[in-house]
């Protein structure tokens, strides 16, 4: 039988997916948007990087989520999520620390144009 908390975990996924494919297709619409999609240097290693250990690290979340609502979450469970959390920042901490030297060493540099392509590896 089917309980009104399923339902309810249903429906949220359900409306959580709808609102990621409209956000998908405004900005493939959008040309102004720049992001690490539509940037000078394409899609590069270190946006795979990021992308691969937030996307681990956000179904890591719900499952802990999941695990929430039926209650049985456990002290292991919370352990974990603590020491999940060190790649993440790691990771993402070094991708925007990058970007941000890149951008203030492209500023400060003589004759810097803002068409210059980033050098970092592509995939």
């Amino acid at each position: 039988m089917v309980t009104y908390e399923q339902i309810g975990i249903a429906s949220a996924a359900f409306i959580a997916v709808v609102i990621v494919v409209a956000v998908g297709i405004y900005i493939a619409r959008s040309n102004k948007i720049n992001g690490f999609w539509n940037d000078g240097d394409g899609l590069s290693i270190t946006d795979m990087l990021a992308l691969s250990v937030v996307g681990g690290y956000s179904l890591i979340l719900i499952l802990f989520g999941y695990k929430l609502v039926k209650g049985s979450l456990s002290i292991n469970d919370i352990s974990f999520l603590g020491q999940a959390i060190i790649p993440v920042t790691t990771v993402l901490g070094g991708y925007f620390i990058d970007r941000t030297a890149r951008n203030f060493s492209k500023k400060n540099s003589p004759g810097s144009t803002s068409s210059e392509v980033n050098n970092d590896a592509r995939v």
